[in-house]
């Protein structure tokens, strides 16, 4: 049987000796996995979060256009989605430092400054 109080600090983990006189068997794994968070797999999403940047630093240069109807409605969920996005990661903000430029479409004929 496994008991929390023959447990060992290990860094951040924690880690049991197992004697040699008892056995792991499948019947083991339920009364493990009492003791243990569940298995997260970290590696693949920042795999995919990895693939992201180099895409955005590959770029070079980002042009948002923000149309009359955003405007109107006030929505720029899309634009700040990709700023914070790249506010992430200290190598993407010195990369696209003065390289982000917004454009606004649907007021060409408008003699208003923004």
């Amino acid at each position: 049987m496994c008991d929390a109080n023959k447990t060992d600090q290990a860094g951040n983990n924690w880690k049991i000796t197992v004697p040699f006189n008892q056995e792991l068997q499948a019947e083991s794994k339920d009364l493990l996995e009492t003791y243990v968070s569940p298995v997260i797999d970290y590696v693949s999403p920042l795999q995919h979060f990895w693939e992201e940047n180099k895409i955005y630093k590959d770029l070079g240069r980002i042009i948002f256009i923000v149309d009359k109807q955003s405007i109107l409605k006030v929505q720029y969920n899309e634009l700040i989605a990709v700023i914070d996005r790249l506010k992430t990661n200290p190598d993407l903000v010195v990369a696209f430092q003065g390289r982000i430029d917004i454009a606004i479409s649907g007021y060409d004929g408008d003699i208003r400054e923004l």
